[in-house]
């Protein structure tokens, strides 16, 4: 009962939210006032750089599509969710989000350069709100493939229709194995995210080493933030302004931050060594003291070898992964931030260019991802059948022998094998595909950002020196990424 309330819920808010969208994209349309003259100006007389047209139309796109899902969840809950969680659905559903979501920001450049209500409220407003409920466009898809069909109406089903009864069965036991999720892999992810837990808090007593650890990181970080945005002043000050005192007045200071960065970087990289070690004492006299607390019984079915190599070899891995993983995280996710915020600062447009990009390599990824774990469960079957043949073969080897059937058996053991060699090929093939769209897109997006940046410059809106420092930044988030 609860479980339905749940779902009915969820339908009903995802219905609520869908209505909200459209109202709200059609009220920003219109300006909050003359509806039909709008809509009338912006269909018949359309243009890409100064009507909004395109906007609305894919709200109304989003809304139909997700209330049209809603209704089929409401009414055929079992066969509509076996849809939504198809691969080449969601693979669509995601074409379709980085494709929106491509058109809003190529529209909002256009728009910003040629449209007069540039600098008005509602401009920002309906490109924001369309951007936002792009996002929200995958994830409602996202939650409705994982809403359960209720196991009451499947089991009515079943008893009316004795006919259909097994063969509804397997449906619904397929269904509902994958919807749920798993239970050893859940069961791993909650004890992973225990054993982190736990060893975080066995790391508090080293707070005072820690927190300048963690200052010492934000300090070495945001230092070589900086070092980007100063070699474009650099380059204005030789290049553009020609003015000896400011190119070297921007040297002095990028010297300063890169001898600041390197000490903090020293200081923080000795903290964490510290903490890690005081962590990997701490984690090995309380597994000695919980060996020695064992009972007697414990020690005759345990060897002393592996009591010995968890005291020795595991501790190290876990407080290793867990000392580097810190760092590297917190690291990262400082600089990220200030990237984006120093991407901004020098150019939104640009920056725009940047996430216009970026949508479109992770959906490819994501394709390329799904489609590369089908093969390499395909490979783990193919394999297993393989297997089932040697070990047959090899169960009954004195009736291959008593017939002379060597040769056969080990043709048909290496037909298996010829299988798996091509479902391998594809994954070679797969691998070299993603590779090159990755690099592909790569490089697009820096063409892109050097054609819309030298654009930008020729028109006096950035210096120079401010489109060298925005390709910097995004090459580092790249290689970041």
């Amino acid at each position: 009962m609860v479980e339905s309330v749940k779902k009915i819920c969820t339908i009903g808010a995802i219905i609520f939210t869908n209505l909200v969208d459209l109202g709200t994209t059609t009220i920003l349309f219109c300006h909050g006032n003359d509806c039909y003259k709008y809509y009338t100006n912006d269909v018949y007389g359309y243009q890409f750089g100064t009507s909004i047209f395109d906007l609305w139309v894919f709200s109304l796109f989003r809304v139909s599509l997700l209330l049209g899902t809603c209704v089929a969840i409401i009414y055929s809950p079992q066969s509509s969710i076996e849809r939504i969680q198809k691969v080449q659905y969601r693979t669509t559903i995601i074409l379709i989000a980085v494709a929106m979501w491509t058109v809003t920001l190529v529209k909002l450049l256009v728009h910003s350069d040629s449209n007069t209500d540039f600098q008005k409220p509602w401009f920002w407003s309906i490109f924001g709100f369309t951007l936002l409920c792009t996002i929200m466009f995958y994830t409602q898809w996202v939650i409705l493939g994982n809403i359960a069909p209720p196991q009451s109406r499947l089991a009515k089903i079943n008893k009316t229709d004795p006919e259909r009864q097994p063969l509804l069965g397997n449906s619904t036991s397929t269904h509902i194995d994958d919807v749920s999720p798993n239970n050893n892999d859940e069961k791993k992810v909650k004890e992973s995210f225990s054993a982190v837990g736990r060893l975080l808090s066995m790391s508090k007593k080293d707070w005072f080493i820690l927190l300048p650890a963690f200052i010492f990181l934000c300090v070495a970080a945001v230092s070589e933030i900086f070092v980007p945005f100063y070699t474009g002043k650099v380059i204005d000050g030789i290049a553009i302004e020609k003015d000896k005192e400011k190119f070297t007045s921007a040297i002095v200071t990028m010297s300063l931050l890169s001898v600041a960065s390197s000490i903090a970087a020293g200081l923080r990289g000795g903290l964490f060594k510290v903490a890690k070690a005081r962590l990997d004492i701490r984690i090995r006299n309380s597994l000695f003291s919980s060996l020695l607390h064992q009972e007697v019984a414990f020690f005759d079915t345990v060897r002393t070898g592996d009591m010995t190599s968890r005291l020795t070899s595991d501790t190290s891995t876990m407080t290793l992964a867990l000392g580097t993983n810190t760092n590297i995280f917190l690291r990262n996710l400082v600089k990220a931030i200030g990237v984006c915020i120093f991407m901004f600062k020098l150019s939104w447009r640009l920056s725009m260019v940047t996430f216009i990009g970026l949508p479109i390599i992770t959906a490819v990824s994501a394709v390329y991802g799904d489609y590369y774990e089908k093969l390499s469960k395909q490979v783990q079957e193919s394999l297993a059948k393989a297997n089932e043949v040697a070990e047959e073969t090899c169960s009954s080897i004195k009736t291959v022998r008593s017939f002379a059937n060597e040769m056969n058996e080990i043709d048909r053991y290496a037909d298996k094998l010829k299988v798996t060699f091509k479902i391998r090929l594809k994954e070679a093939i797969t691998y070299a595909g993603y590779v090159w769209n990755n690099k592909l897109f790569a490089l697009g997006l820096v063409v892109a950002t050097l054609y819309y940046g030298g654009h930008l410059v020729i028109d006096d809106v950035i210096t120079g020196g401010t489109l060298v420092s925005f390709i910097l930044y995004q090459s580092g988030a790249w290689c970041c990424n």
